[in-house]
């Protein structure tokens, strides 16, 4: 049974099931599961078969399932002690959350926070001991902690570490894992290219994995990126053309012909990735397409600002560079550029189409600019343009036999005989053109010899890229130094008026942190109420929090009402809208209305309304309390109510269906209810926001539930004043010297 489950994960990864995120196939399937799961009751297997299908709903990106499966495991982890796939479910576990965590509910995003944060110890753990095993793990889950934290420099840092680990160490599925994970993020971010290149390394991995399903599944998640490239022939009028059609499935072998000199191509690559001076380049470049292609003589044309210049010149013997000669004048204007934006490699237009005045094509619809007065210029001038205006390869058996371009002033001239052209594109944008001819015989460029030259072409391109920046470097950085000094000037006078009004927005918070502190129950007051031991805590993260409590006097002084609640984020925003809600529930009080579905529905029509006109995606949450005589009644939305009773027991009330949050709806009655909970004389009510439950260490441990829950059970017989020092003394020895990421409130309720 459990060789059986790995059997068949292993025929899912190879492609060789009916659904590869399904732990469905011919060896094993759902229906053996779960007759194994009524029977048996053996937990190592069932863990095995959990782990093998969240493994693989992850992969294939199914993340609702990956996590059903994640939670379905932890049933039977406790019989995999010491197993192999401990570390990998706690990787595969975490990864699963965080894929949901962005579009997860607050309370939702906390509880996965508590999971990854309870996995991310144990990884750190391992990986302090066997980081060769480990590291990369850990890596790879801080990184993705980081992608959804918006921390993208420390997500790139964990990214590259976990790449470089798991690759250092051997561990070829995970460094895979973590080049797609990489690839994924970059390219949400926008930065495309960066994102190209991890994604084609998690490619390169997988296949040579051997997990040809994830393969194909990148394919067709990526097709503009990972579908290959297949070279079609087509023979006409004694000239051949080179197109580039999109395959929709493939293998892990290259389209291209077996015939290809693989070591050329790998040697071409070393030699030009490094190369950045445009002299060396063009020279390598040249040197290459002539001995490779079987030339006699070549040129290399490159698209400049002043028109296509040839740069480079020559035969097998001797090349000449730099030549920077004018031979067609282009326009640069951006409506007019010659580029074909969903190519990455060169396109082909059939050649009769591409000389038809009445086509419809790009080839009839760019002019074809004028050249420069000069004498027969060194490469046939027709072919030079069909080229440049349809960016698409050309191969002439016999050039002087062709009669589009037999009236070409070169080809009367020169007469060769096999000629070949083709484009140098990067991201479709044309960057120049190589031309070859041999004068030696007929026929010369194979199709062999088409497939090598414009394989050389798609690499040199990024380099040519990069040498043009270079060359170009000194007068960048000199035009930029100039407009840096002028930009310094504006900045200079912008700090003086930004300093000005930085004063006077820091007199407006000032004044809005002091207006919060005034409105908060003073202690005269919280003293003054019956039958109730109250103490409150409010410190903001910024100058101006987003927190809210308060506690008021029922009319005639019949019983009281507390309210707490929680603005998304913190600064000026959030404690204007701090001061409405305790505006609002003070008027509603003051006007006596009791029933918990009204109040809470006009609070929450009165802060939409002021939302909207602000203009703000901002929303609380809030849970009002009703005592009197000994009873507490709860409705609203917030964390968790604890009630602490003799001897220091613990009861927790959710409040997830008592409420909705305030200002996300404009009608939320439907979902307010309300509990009642009865209060003993001793008994101790905890209201707090998630500022101390979620507060963070140096390690970016959590100080949690279960801790508060802990401390105030220890201190129950204390004072509820006594209770709060405790507890805001016990948060501030958990952060230590970490930053204060949220507001921190707390309201001790204790019945005399």
């Amino acid at each position: 049974f459990h060789n059986n489950i790995f059997h068949q994960a292993t025929l899912n990864l190879l492609g060789k099931a009916p659904i590869p995120s399904h732990l469905y196939g011919a060896i094993f399937n759902d229906a053996r599961f779960e007759e194994f799961k009524r029977h048996q009751q053996e937990k190592t297997g069932l863990f095995h078969g959990c782990f093998c299908r969240l493994l693989l709903a992850y992969l294939f990106e199914e993340y609702d399932e990956a996590v059903r499966h994640a939670v379905e495991a932890e049933h039977y982890i406790d019989a995999a002690a010491g197993l192999f796939e401990i570390a990998p479910f706690h990787l595969y576990d975490s990864l699963a959350h965080l894929a949901l965590y962005t579009h997860a509910h607050p309370q939702e995003q906390g509880r996965i926070k508590q999971r990854v944060m309870a996995n991310r110890a144990k990884l750190h753990q391992w990986a302090t001991h066997a980081p060769a095993n480990h590291q990369h793990k850990y890596e790879l889950v801080e990184a993705e902690w980081c992608r959804v934290q918006g921390l993208p420099a420390d997500a790139m840092t964990h990214y590259e570490e976990a790449i470089a680990s798991a690759q250092t160490h051997g561990y070829l599925n995970e460094e895979a894992l973590a080049c797609e994970l990489a690839a994924k993020f970059y390219l949400d971010w926008g930065k495309t290219k960066i994102g190209q290149v991890f994604l084609h390394d998690a490619y390169e991995c997988y296949t040579r994995w051997g997990a040809a399903a994830k393969v194909s599944h990148l394919e067709s998640r990526y097709p503009s990126i990972l579908m290959p490239v297949s070279i079609d022939t087509e023979l006409s009028s004694g000239s051949q053309t080179l197109s580039p059609s999109r395959k929709t499935s493939i293998g892990t072998q290259s389209s291209l012909s077996s015939s290809l000199d693989v070591s050329t191509v790998v040697k071409v690559s070393q030699a030009i990735s490094g190369e950045i001076v445009l002299d060396n380049l063009l020279e390598k470049l040249m040197q290459f397409a002539i001995e490779n292609a079987g030339a006699e003589r070549g040129a290399l044309m490159l698209v400049t600002p002043r028109g296509l210049m040839i740069e480079a010149l020559g035969t097998i013997d001797q090349i000449d560079v730099a030549l920077s000669q004018p031979l067609i004048p282009i326009h640069t204007d951006e409506k007019e550029t010659i580029q074909n934006p969903k190519s990455k490699t060169p396109s082909v237009a059939m050649p009769d189409r591409a000389i038809n005045p009445k086509s419809s094509d790009i080839a009839a619809q760019t002019p074809i600019p004028n050249p420069l007065p000069c004498a027969v210029p060194p490469v046939p001038l027709s072919v030079v343009q069909y080229v440049q205006r349809t960016q698409n390869a050309i191969v002439l058996a016999d050039a002087t036999q062709d009669s589009r371009f037999t009236t070409d002033p070169y080809v009367v001239r020169s007469q060769p005989k096999s000629l070949l052209c083709t484009p140098i594109l990067d991201r479709g944008k044309l960057l120049g053109l190589v031309y070859l001819e041999n004068n030696l015989t007929t026929g010369a460029f194979s199709r062999d010899r088409l497939e090598l030259l414009t394989l050389i072409a798609s690499q040199a391109a990024i380099a040519l890229e990069n040498a043009l920046l270079y060359r170009t470097l000194e007068d960048k950085v000199a035009e930029r130094t100039a407009q840096l000094a002028e930009a310094n000037q504006e900045i200079t006078a912008l700090n003086q008026r930004l300093e000005a009004e930085n004063t006077r927005l820091s007199a407006e918070l000032e004044i809005t942190q002091r207006l919060q502190q005034m409105i908060l129950p003073k202690p005269t007051e919280l003293e003054n109420v019956a039958d109730l031991d109250i103490a409150g805590f409010m410190a903001p993260a910024d100058e101006v929090g987003g927190d809210y409590y308060d506690v008021l006097q029922g009319h005639s002084g019949h019983g009281i009402k507390i309210g707490i609640g929680d603005v998304t984020g913190h600064g000026l925003e959030s404690g204007v809208l701090m001061l409405m809600v305790q505006t609002a529930v003070r008027t509603l009080q003051e006007s006596q209305e009791a029933d918990p579905v009204r109040f809470l529905d006009i609070i929450n029509r009165t802060l939409y309304k002021n939302i909207e006109r602000m203009g703000t995606d901002k929303n609380l949450s809030l849970a009002l309390l009703d005592y009197a005589n000994g009873q507490l009644r709860l409705s609203g939305q917030h964390e968790e109510l604890l009630i602490v009773r003799a001897q220091g027991e613990i009861e927790r009330f959710d409040t997830i269906d008592l409420g909705f949050p305030i200002g996300l709806d404009t009608d939320i009655a439907e979902f307010i209810a309300q509990e009642t909970i009865y209060l003993n004389v001793g008994d101790v009510a905890i209201l707090y926001t998630d500022g101390i439950t979620e507060a963070e260490n140096v390690d970016r441990e959590l100080y949690g539930i279960e801790r508060l829950c802990q401390v105030v059970s220890q201190h129950w017989h204390c004072s509820a004043a006594d209770i709060r020092q405790t507890v805001i003394a016990d948060v501030n020895t958990h952060i230590g010297s970490q930053t204060v990421f949220d507001d921190i409130t707390l309201v001790v309720l204790k019945r005399n």
